[in-house]
């Protein structure tokens, strides 16, 4: 340990060599692994690739704050730079990803820094421990791996709390603390309540008793005035529903009030309401802290978790409990309470909405996990058996990549394709094949699909932004009406119309249900393409329609 701390040599190898096998985690086929494409991820990048090429997004609307997709609305600092390496890389999955990949891979580096300055271990080589567990975590890497804004906002708001640390020795730090702390807002949904808590409980720490004339310092004053500044924007947009119609679709309104409605015989609304809050809440937030969530159960949304794998490896548990034990016997040091400040930030969000345990939006609870874990590890190394855990680590770390390889590079390509969106390039690929036929995708029993088709049809965003609602560009921020309807091309989204698409010369597009083999017979449609995803289930059919026989029509 001794030679690593007076080593530099030593210690830049070891530091990039972390980093290298991290971004070869994030990295490897990434285009190809989670196999598919995700709406979420088709949105950004054909909107990155809209305002690449007309400054406008899919709606006609120049640079928006906030982003329409589907039936809400999200930041757009991820589009926007996305726009970047469509621009290098071409219109293509990889150039969609790479930026939450590149942030993975950042945040790595991140993590050291803030685990070095942040004065709670004793052996010098925790810095570069806790960077690696970050490094191989699945938490990490699952995010790394898909276009997730929370992953480019977790490097954004890391990088601000490396900032708020040096802040703690001059002052001076606090000014780009500020700043980047106020970008993160603009990055993902949780942050802006993130940075709402964590600003002012920093400063209130941060000043030790010396309230008044901390806060009077000439750098206080100027970091909370640029912060807010460049908070304009977004609440300028305040009341409308582009800035909080995703909060109020994710909040548990409906589990209040059921619990509410169940003491009111005897309780009056003003107690039974907040009661009834304060329950649902404390459920919410203690599961964000249960070793059972966090070391041994996938996320119960199988779009945002590993298969048979936790955010963290089972083994995690041990040095976990440790930690957290050291954290309440030291509790009163103060880069302890930054640590206590900095989970409470991270799940407060998370435990407003009503997933029981949301990896994605308690994505910056990592950096404080990864802190309680380190202390664990740190004692663990510092104890008269030492060696003893220094072989068991040695043991553990094979066991953790066997882990994290067949649950995310054997099982997720697998299982999860049709979660991602397989198929879809496919589709788009006959669609190509038969650019002189209509098509019909079937939209009453599957998630939204135009956006994954113009993207893979790299379909003129100017053109795009001419077929759709104008209406909805006239109200952008306002209007929250959803219509799965498109026509673009060749290509129609929308439910079947029995009655009269048997009639016209189409090609009817649907998952294995849409169209059964009875109403196949019954219409007389001819099958013409399968395809099926790595598990060899159906994911679409197309049938052509033959409406000279069926409808009596001449050709």
């Amino acid at each position: 340990m001794s030679r690593i701390k007076k080593n530099p040599p030593i210690n830049l190898v070891l530091l990039v060599s972390i980093i290298l096998l991290g971004a070869f985690l994030r990295l490897y086929k990434l285009d190809q692994i989670p196999n598919g494409f995700y709406v979420d991820e088709a949105v950004i990048g054909y909107n990155a690739q809209s305002i690449l090429l007309t400054g406008k997004d899919e709606y006609g609307k120049i640079f928006p704050i906030f982003l329409r997709a589907l039936e809400t609305y999200i930041p757009a600092l991820y589009t926007y730079l996305t726009a970047i390496s469509i621009s290098l890389f071409g219109m293509t999955i990889y150039s969609v990803r790479l930026l939450s990949a590149v942030s993975g891979i950042i945040s790595i580096f991140l993590v050291f820094l803030v685990l070095r300055n942040i004065n709670l271990f004793k052996s010098p080589l925790i810095p570069y421990i806790g960077a690696f567990l970050f490094a191989i975590s699945p938490w990490s890497i699952f995010f790394s791996r898909g276009a997730f804004e929370a992953n480019l906002a977790l490097a954004i708001f890391t990088s601000s709390i490396y900032f708020f640390l040096l802040s703690d020795k001059n002052i001076k730090y606090l000014i780009p603390a500020a700043i980047i702390l106020s970008i993160s807002t603009y990055a993902y949904h949780a942050e802006r309540l993130i940075a709402y808590i964590w600003l002012p409980g920093f400063l209130f720490l941060a000043s030790r008793g010396r309230k008044l004339h901390f806060f009077l310092k000439r750098e206080v004053i100027i970091s909370v005035a640029l912060f807010a500044i460049l908070q304009i924007p977004q609440l300028a947009l305040s009341t409308t529903p582009a800035f909080k119609l995703r909060a109020v679709n994710i909040f548990y309104q409906e589990a209040v009030e059921d619990q509410a409605g169940k003491t009111s015989n005897f309780l009056p609304s003003a107690l039974s309401i907040p009661l009834a809050f304060t329950r649902e809440f404390s459920s919410q937030f203690t599961s964000y802290f249960s070793p059972r969530n966090l070391f041994f159960n996938p996320d119960s949304d199988p779009q945002r978790s590993l298969p048979e794998l936790s955010v963290f490896y089972p083994w995690m548990f041990i040095p976990y409990l440790i930690g957290l034990f050291l954290i309440a016997t030291r509790r009163q040091e103060q880069n302890i309470k930054y640590v206590f400040l900095l989970a409470l930030s991270a799940v407060i969000p998370a435990a407003l909405t009503k997933d029981p345990f949301s990896s994605l939006r308690a994505l910056v609870l990592i950096l404080p996990m990864i802190i309680v874990i380190a202390l664990g590890i740190d004692y663990l190394l510092k104890s008269r058996y030492k060696n003893i855990w220094l072989v068991c680590g040695a043991l553990l770390i094979p066991i953790s990549f066997i882990l994290l390889w067949r649950s995310y590079f054997v099982f997720l390509p697998n299982e999860g394709a049709r979660i991602w969106g397989y198929g879809l390039k496919q589709l788009a690929e006959q669609v190509q094949k038969h650019p002189n036929e209509k098509f019909v995708i079937e939209q009453t029993r599957t998630p939204p699909v135009y956006a994954q088709l113009a993207f893979f049809l790299k379909y003129p965003p100017e053109k795009f932004q001419q077929e759709i609602n104008q209406d909805i560009k006239d109200n952008y921020y306002t209007s929250i009406f959803f219509d799965p309807h498109y026509i673009f091309g060749n290509v129609e989204t929308r439910a079947i119309k029995w009655g009269t698409d048997t009639c016209k010369d189409l090609i009817l597009v649907g998952d294995a249900l849409a169209v059964s083999p009875a109403q196949a017979e019954e219409h007389g449609l001819e099958e013409i393409f399968e395809i099926s995803d790595p598990m060899d289930e159906v994911v679409f059919r197309g049938f052509h329609t033959n409406p000279y026989t069926r409808c009596g029509k001449s050709p």
